[in-house]
């Protein structure tokens, strides 16, 4: 990138560039704004925000525009203000500012194309409960449900999910009551009453986790700050039975780490135990490395790009921040899928897996 940066945000767009904003450097907060183009391998500068921000949150609406709101703007600050930017005129424009300042919040986009706000810190360092929604015909935010506990640490992303039904799935993170204690608990939000729910609880309470949705529907969380145990467990929610079972543990120890759903089903994982990475995969339910970034950062952004590869940008360690983007790409997988079996209809049903899949062997056979 051209400046080091961390806690930025990092948002694809339609044509698939990535945008990047704000953050901080060695000097402060940063307005800058910068594009990288996956094409030609690039960084170029493009229009800097009206505000310096980091800490904030952004989202591409449905439009292709990209929200950005929230934040802190100097040191102790923070603001409710909003922006969007216009990838056509590579101008930003001042938007309707949130009912409440707040930083290290989450954004979702919700399936209606509005932008749900969530928790954070308020501007004496509260631990927020409210919850707010950006619509983009009228620009402007209306409060909504709140949450049961006040969540905050969230502008990674790392503990909130979309379900394939559109709710929104959060849990864990710093227990507001007892700060050297995390939370276990969970909630979901339906778009459809404006209300969170509790759900069940994580098996291991635990903060600054990495969540992702898997390609069954379920949710993988892994990782955390989760005193007395091993920060490399990891969980699966089941959204259908409001269930958390224990999974195989990671590789490593991390916290504060990305969590990026592949296209093909498997979930990476970035940072900050060395400069390694792993994956998991739910078809054998394991962990396993792949491979290690050029170094090691947190407060880092990951996007998952068109093509399948995973751009890692910025980010800091031990107060060294970075301008190191990496890319990565999955390693290619062969093989072949079978839809449809034709069998005599006088044979026995075929088995099933767990899964409820045809359970069958496939043997190919190849000419010399």
């Amino acid at each position: 990138m051209n400046s080091p940066r961390a806690d930025h945000t990092a948002t694809i767009l339609e044509d698939g560039r990535v945008l990047v904003a704000g953050g901080f450097d060695a000097q402060g907060f940063l307005s800058s704004a910068e594009i990288y183009d996956t094409h030609l391998g690039s960084w170029n500068l493009t229009a800097s925000m009206a505000s310096p921000r980091a800490y904030h949150a952004a989202a591409r609406l449905s439009d292709g525009r990209v929200l950005v709101a929230g934040g802190a703007n100097n040191i102790g600050g923070k603001t409710s203000s909003s922006e969007i930017y216009n990838p056509s005129s590579t101008l930003w424009t001042l938007t309707g500012s949130m009912n409440v300042a707040r930083t290290s919040f989450a954004f979702v986009e919700l399936d209606d194309g509005s932008v749900l706000a969530v928790g954070g810190f308020d501007i004496q360092g509260r631990f927020l409960t409210s919850c707010e929604i950006y619509d983009p015909t009228t620009g402007s935010w209306t409060l909504t449900g709140s949450l049961h506990t006040g969540r905050a640490a969230l502008n990674i992303g790392s503990q909130i999910v979309k379900l394939t039904d559109g709710r929104i799935l959060i849990e864990g993170g710093i227990n507001p009551s007892n700060l050297v204690s995390d939370l276990a608990s969970a909630e979901i939000y339906d778009p459809q009453t404006g209300i969170w729910s509790l759900t069940g609880s994580m098996n291991i309470p635990r903060a600054d986790q990495s969540a992702a949705l898997l390609q069954s529907g379920k949710v993988i969380v892994a990782g955390g700050d989760s005193p007395p145990r091993s920060p490399s467990t990891s969980e699966i929610f089941d959204p259908s039975t409001g269930r958390w079972t224990m999974a195989t543990p990671m590789t490593e120890f991390r916290s504060a780490d990305t969590a990026t759903a592949l296209l093909d089903g498997r979930v990476l994982v970035v940072g900050p135990a060395g400069s390694s990475t792993e994956v998991y995969d739910e078809g054998t339910g394991t962990w396993a490395s792949s491979g290690s970034r050029s170094i090691a950062t947190e407060e880092h952004t990951t996007t998952l790009l068109q093509d399948g590869r995973v751009l890692v940008a910025g980010g800091g360690f031990n107060g060294v921040l970075y301008s190191q983007a990496d890319l990565f790409t999955p390693e290619t997988r062969s093989g072949i899928q079978v839809n449809t079996f034709f069998t005599d209809p006088s044979l026995n049903p075929l088995p099933s897996d767990s899964k409820g899949n045809p359970a069958v062997k496939v043997t190919l056979l190849a000419e010399l």
